[in-house]
């Protein structure tokens, strides 16, 4: 059996934490930003890390699992990649959720989000695909 892992990328989603107050705090997560963080090299590069670098699981071959698992990350001001977590994973697969954890959590520094050209911590939604063919 050949197996094709697709990875889509639909569009980056983020979640919005509303503050109190228009100061760019340390803590404060954005969604709407002048400038969304950007993996090295863009989206192309991006796709390329991740089917360079993630593993099918086996059980997943083994009993024919596909689906998407979400995972949601931080993009901190410095552009490293914190509080991975998934936010919907596929039924009985626990280890596509942990491989997708690893991936995300293996990407390198990414171009920080920026509000009036100082950059913020940005929340971002990774769909991953598994697909086998």
């Amino acid at each position: 059996m050949r197996i094709i892992l697709t990875i889509l990328l639909f569009c980056f989603t983020t979640l919005d934490f509303f503050s109190q107050s228009e100061s760019h705090t340390d803590e404060q997560i954005y969604l709407r930003v002048d400038e969304p963080a950007e993996f090295p090299g863009g989206s192309n590069e991006m796709f390329l890390f991740l089917a360079k670098n993630m593993q099918y699981p086996a059980v997943a071959i083994e009993n024919g699992i596909e689906g998407r698992v979400y995972v949601k990350f931080v993009v901190n001001k410095s552009g490293t990649v914190s509080d991975v977590a998934i936010e919907r994973g596929i039924p009985n697969c626990p280890e596509c959720a942990e491989e997708s954890l690893r991936i995300v959590r293996a990407m390198p520094a990414w171009k920080p989000a920026k509000i009036s050209g100082q950059p913020v911590n940005y929340l971002l939604y990774l769909p991953i695909k598994f697909q086998l063919k």
